[in-house]
């Protein structure tokens, strides 16, 4: 399957967001990445709709951050301004924000030292929502036409 870029766009979003309810939330960025690749579809058009829905309020993006260290956890951050000075992981080790910068400048550790997480907000929920619902009434519909075939047997 490929999704060529001439694909209507509303037919693009409903997958993500029907792909992302199958993830379930949070979701992690990396699977999506995966997804992508599997099935061909250009990475900076699904970024392209990440980035919409998180302008638009549906999606909080926030990236979770692990020691360069001992890889604990460090807390989760929506932007980089969030992040403190001084990092302390719970193993004791300390870096500073500015060291932890030029670490993830390096693609390398990028991926080891922190994970980008999605999170439907209260209206994205609302949103996601819509698809969950359509997945449960095919699934009905499925299931009582295997029944009925059965009882007609």
């Amino acid at each position: 399957m490929r999704i060529s870029p001439k694909e209507n766009k509303s037919g693009l979003t409903n997958l993500l967001a029907n792909v992302l309810v199958d993830l379930g939330f949070p979701s992690i960025y990396a699977n999506l990445v995966y997804w992508a690749r599997v099935y061909r579809i250009p990475l900076d058009e699904v970024d392209n709709i990440l980035k919409s829905w998180n302008e638009n309020g549906i999606l909080e993006i926030r990236y979770a951050l692990k020691c360069p260290k001992c890889g604990a956890y460090l807390g989760e951050y929506k932007h980089i301004d969030e992040v403190p000075n001084i990092l302390i992981c719970p193993m004791g080790h300390e870096i500073s924000k500015e060291e932890f910068m030029d670490i993830i400048k390096d693609l390398d550790e990028r991926d080891k030292l922190f994970t980008v997480l999605l999170y439907p907000t209260e209206h994205g929920k609302h949103f996601f929502r819509r698809f969950q619902k359509r997945k449960e009434e095919i699934l009905q519909k499925r299931v009582e036409r295997i029944i009925s075939k059965s009882t007609l047997r």
